[in-house]
């Protein structure tokens, strides 16, 4: 009963904040399609709207609306069935309610790196030889175990609970220094993942409610995606940057050698790149949300702009009622 209560008052919730969205932007084509993108967005597919047409027309809510924010005020709810698709491999050992483990690797026979966790506290550290070295404690339920070159890391609470640093399994990854990887492949359900300078081909994080530190990431593709959570790169080099926000934040610095797509529903996105602004092109679309670059602010209801610098590299951005901010080093 009282999840049901829970469920329908953020349910009301949804439906009062839907109502006012419409009523400020829906009389318009690309309002009524931004109003449809933001709440897929932001409720993960559990709410859609559709305001085109009588088919189907209206607001439909899908299971499990009350554990979007279920926790907000007593703490993070994590669950490995809500939270992340987490799969174990039952061909490796699996870890179950484990005070202490000590694994190894050799670097040699590991060329992709795929981590899974929830409820942790995750860390990744430089080893001082070839080896990997995965060193925890407090473990719920993990795997660890190499297949096809790609080291897989799984970690979760075992069960449905309030998240936080003395349940919370703690782990460290040592990786051999100066290792380069064909892909580095991260999902962060609850908890904290902080990474040492690591170079991948393609690079890969996504983040539900808790929050990913990396500094010195070099990759050619960098693809960002933050649910509630945050994401943190201390200066970054890639050849192209991808990232989607929903109701959480991502926050850059670096260097960008060929362009950016950067899509923003609720929450923000700071990003600082190396050069000026007339070293892009950009184009920018906006519902309610703000959108700065450089020295020039945009904000207001149904905007588009583009411009046309004449350079080899571009931006693409699109705002919907949170906030984009781009600065330049000079």
């Amino acid at each position: 009963m009282k999840k049901f209560m829970k469920g329908c008052g953020i349910t009301a919730l949804v439906l009062l904040v839907l109502g006012l969205i419409m009523a400020i932007v829906a009389g318009s084509m690309q309002g009524r399609k931004t109003i449809s993108d933001i709440v897929n967005s932001v409720t993960g597919g559990k709410v859609q709207i559709n305001l085109d047409g009588f088919k189907d027309f209206g607001i439909h809510i899908g299971e499990g609306i009350g554990d979007i924010v279920e926790g907000i005020g007593d703490g993070i709810h994590y669950d490995i069935d809500d939270n992340i698709n987490m799969n174990f491999d039952n061909k490796y050992p699996i870890f179950s309610d484990v005070d202490n483990i000590n694994e190894k690797f050799h670097g040699d026979d590991v060329k992709n790196l795929k981590i899974e966790a929830g409820g942790c506290e995750f860390k990744v550290l430089a080893s001082e030889d070839e080896y990997f070295y995965l060193d925890g404690s407090k473990i719920g339920k993990m795997q660890c175990y190499v297949e096809n070159g790609t080291l897989y890391i799984k970690s979760v609470l075992k069960t449905k609970g309030v998240f936080n640093s003395f349940n919370a399994a703690k782990l460290t990854l040592y990786v051999p220094a100066n290792k380069t990887f064909d892909s580095l492949d991260v999902e962060l359900g609850a908890g904290a993942l902080e990474l040492i300078p690591i170079e991948a081909k393609m690079v890969s994080l996504e983040v539900g409610a808790g929050e990913i530190i990396f500094s010195n990431l070099v990759t050619e593709d960098a693809d960002m995606s933050v649910g509630m959570g945050s994401i943190v790169l201390k200066q970054f080099e890639a050849g192209k940057l991808n990232a989607e926000v929903g109701m959480g934040g991502l926050e850059a610095s670096g260097d960008i050698r060929s362009n950016a797509n950067l899509e923003c529903a609720m929450g923000s996105i700071d990003l600082k790149l190396a050069g000026k602004e007339t070293d892009f092109n950009y184009n920018f679309e906006g519902a309610m949300g703000s959108v700065t670059v450089g020295k020039s602010e945009y904000s207001g209801i149904a905007q588009e702009r583009s411009v046309d610098n004449d350079a080899a590299k571009d931006l693409e951005l699109e705002c919907s009622m949170g906030s984009i901010t781009v600065k330049f080093t000079e």
